[in-house]
């Protein structure tokens, strides 16, 4: 009996929830699988899994701090930092209750 549904493949397992109907033949019983690799990223891609602010990071970014709201780009210039440790040291200071954030990514030192 023909539904119009493709046929799963049998090297890959079946999902518990099957998204082909008779519907929709485009959608597949296959699961979705990222078979991108560190290859896939070009030469130029480092990680940065596992690497830590500094204490001096930290020194720059209070610096660059204010309780006047400035945007991140803004603190990334000015602190001569990577935008991931800038981001990392954000919510560092955002979980401690050390700054707040306004519309537009502007942040600012609480009072």
């Amino acid at each position: 009996m023909e539904t119009g549904a493709p046929e799963p493949s049998p090297s890959l397992p079946r999902t518990q929830h099957s998204l082909a109907d008779s519907s929709n033949p485009e959608l597949s019983d296959e699961p979705a699988v990222d078979v991108r690799s560190s290859e896939d990223w070009g030469q130029d891609f480092e990680p940065s899994a596992g690497l830590e602010p500094g204490s001096g990071d930290r020194a720059r970014l209070m610096e660059a701090l204010s309780v006047t709201p400035v945007p991140v780009d803004n603190l990334v210039t000015t602190a001569g930092l990577p935008v991931s440790t800038v981001q990392t040291l954000l919510l560092e200071l955002d979980l401690a209750g050390r700054i707040e954030w306004s519309s537009g990514q502007l942040v600012a030192l609480k009072p």
